[in-house]
């Protein structure tokens, strides 16, 4: 039995970032990462107290069959034996998280299922960015012409606007990575 694998990527900066949150990140390159208030004057208080503030930040990229990507797992085997997300991330600290959902839409019903969860604080935290894979389950991806179902991932970078978390430390997103595997019986 030969498995394949087929991959759907992209990087964070290529996302929509909801219209209220657009002066909350930066994005530099393949990067989206929250903004940071940066250093503060000395001796300078932080305005309010932003040590308590949390902020998340939405941002959802559409999810499309790419060339070949899904071609196995929508003909001859509807079902992946294996969905997994592999994240390129920045979580620096306690008050950063970063959740990854990939959600599949029933446009008939209206139903949302979660397919695969990523979620930064299951893995050690980092100043640096890692890469990171959250594994789901079977699942039934099905990009068929016909099929009434539409498919997106759904990030959201939470943390707190303090002085103390530099710009270079705030969760940040550079790409991700949607893999699923096929076991073909007949090879």
């Amino acid at each position: 039995m030969l498995d394949k694998v087929k991959r759907w990527t992209t990087v964070g900066s290529a996302g929509t970032v909801d219209e209220s949150s657009l002066t909350l990140v930066t994005l530099t390159g393949a990067v989206v990462a929250l903004k940071g208030l940066g250093p503060l004057n000395p001796g300078a208080a932080p305005p309010g107290d932003l040590s308590r503030e949390r902020r998340t930040v939405v941002i959802r990229y559409n999810v499309t069959p790419v060339d070949g990507a899904f071609d196995e797992v929508t003909a001859a085997h509807p079902i992946a034996d294996a969905c997994s997300l592999m994240v390129r991330y920045r979580d620096g600290g306690a008050s950063s998280q970063i959740v990854i959902r990939l959600i599949q839409l029933d446009m008939t019903t209206g139903i949302e299922t979660e397919f695969v969860r990523f979620d930064s604080n299951t893995f050690p935290q980092s100043a640096g960015f890692q890469l990171q894979t959250a594994v789901g389950m079977r699942r039934n991806m099905d990009f068929a012409e016909l099929a009434p179902k539409a498919y997106y991932l759904d990030a959201s970078l939470t943390g707190r606007a303090i002085p103390l978390e530099p710009e270079n430390q705030t969760a940040a997103i550079a790409a991700i990575k949607i893999v699923f595997v096929t076991s073909d019986p007949f090879d």
